[in-house]
């Protein structure tokens, strides 16, 4: 499987056209909102986050500049200028060659090429940012920056505070302020076609990491191990970057929803939870699958399994366009609370008692899924309906702990079924089972 998506890898050319035309479609949203009033929009890609001393972290762009732009370099600002008629122009501001610099830390863009290459109006050094930012704002009524980002809002402030000297040469401030995220959220939630490409591939990279690592698992080994497999297949598909840290939890690690590997050794009858993901050019990928190491489900594991199961295929089943995001939730809830009932798990009360007092939540205490883009838990309202090419995750689970009131038998069972799903007109893709998710299937991988 491994070589096959080799031979199938996405092309590492970016047509940034498409990252054009997400701007002119930007633009015309911010028209429609100004009603013909002059703006300036902001965004900033970010800086290099420092370790200790003169060591970083890796570079990570900003989401929506980089969904704007496809320019992945540090410390650089984008800005688009309508004077509300016919007057448009896409700037970007970005580092200065430096011979120097691109010896130690390798190629900088620099103005000639982030003009040419990135299909941007005009491009300006770092180095006159506050002069390129004003001489904008001094003719717009309407200002949109990410109003949430606290760094971005007090550097805004400062520009303001700047153009306000200039009041009595007859220049006033714009008298609107914008969020752009909230803006940017509406436009970035519903995925176009070049994105559903990369965010396929993602899943079919991250799919065959996870088969390989249901693979290589027994007893004896670390979960550091089984997460060096999940890499190295990442890796060698070209997707070099995760996109969020690997979760390998062992026998009652299963039951901490975040945790991260680590030495533990895991046990011959331990389940095995691995939540991981891959990020390629930016897009996420996140799948989760439990399996036992012995390759043999005991009883009580193989019944929480197939609760799980039957609540992920239930609230599948109530994704399509038009229905309420929070409708496949409220039928995993259903679901599992029904199951655990007849399981003795949750005692002597109807479906609709239980749910009314949340008592599945002892078990079940997370919603179903998430939207899933350039962020793992990327931008968008919970607050609506499907519309088509959505992507979001359908992750029902169950977890245990050890309690006097709870059967020895399922002390320790944690069980997470986690997919990656288009929304489509008539019920939904998922994009994600490359790796099964099917009981028996399952028992047979872990098995070789």
């Amino acid at each position: 499987m491994t070589r096959e998506i080799k031979k199938k890898s996405l092309s590492r050319t970016i047509n940034y056209e498409k990252f054009k035309k997400r701007r002119l479609v930007l633009k015309k949203n911010l028209q429609q909102i100004t009603a013909g009033k002059p703006f300036t929009a902001i965004l900033h890609s970010g800086l290099e986050v420092s370790r200790n001393g003169d060591v970083f972290y890796p570079f990570r762009c900003d989401s929506n500049f980089y969904y704007l732009t496809g320019f992945n370099e540090s410390n650089a600002w984008m800005m688009m200028y309508s004077d509300g008629k016919r007057q448009y122009e896409e700037i970007i501001i970005s580092k200065t060659k430096d011979k120097t610099k691109e010896l130690w830390d390798g190629d900088i863009i620099g103005q000639e090429k982030a003009k040419k290459k990135y299909l941007f109006d005009k491009a300006y050094s770092i180095e006159v940012v506050d002069q390129t930012v004003i001489s904008k704002l001094e003719l717009s009524q309407c200002i949109f920056f990410p109003i949430s980002d606290r760094n971005f809002s007090r550097t805004v402030s400062d520009w303001l505070s700047k153009l306000t000297r200039k009041k009595r040469m007859g220049i006033d401030n714009p008298d609107h302020l914008g969020d752009l995220s909230r803006i940017l959220e509406n436009q970035r939630v519903v995925k176009d076609l070049y994105e559903l490409k990369i965010m396929k591939k993602a899943a079919s990279i991250s799919a065959a990491a996870h088969i390989e690592a249901m693979k290589v698992s027994k007893p004896g080994l670390k979960e550091f191990d089984i997460e060096t497999e999940l890499l190295r297949v990442f890796r060698n598909n070209g997707a070099y970057d995760v996109a969020y840290p690997c979760i390998v939890a062992g026998g009652p690690n299963a039951c901490v929803l975040h945790h991260k590997a680590g030495s533990r050794l895991l046990q011959k009858n331990d389940l095995v939870l691995i939540d991981a993901g891959c990020e390629l050019q930016g897009y996420a990928s996140d799948i989760t699958r439990t399996f036992p190491v012995s390759g043999k489900f005991t009883e009580a594991q193989k019944l929480i399994y197939e609760i799980v199961l039957q609540a992920q295929k239930d609230a599948i089943q109530k994704i399509k366009v038009g229905k309420k995001y929070a409708t496949p939730h409220d039928a995993a809830v259903r679901s599992i609370t029904k199951n655990l009932i007849d399981a003795g798990l949750i005692k002597n009360k109807s479906v609709d008692e239980a749910i009314e007092k949340r008592d599945y939540q002892r078990f079940y205490m997370h919603k179903t899924g998430h939207w899933l883009g350039l962020d793992v838990h990327d931008v968008g309202s919970y607050d609506t309906t499907f519309k088509e090419n959505m992507v979001l995750t359908v992750e029902p689970g169950i977890y245990i702990r050890p309690s006097k009131d709870i059967p020895r038998e399922f002390w320790n069972i944690g069980i997470r079924i986690e997919d990656d799903v288009v929304v489509k007109e008539e019920g939904c893709e998922l994009i994600s089972r490359g790796v099964p998710v099917e009981l028996n299937e399952v028992e047979k991988l872990a098995s070789l």
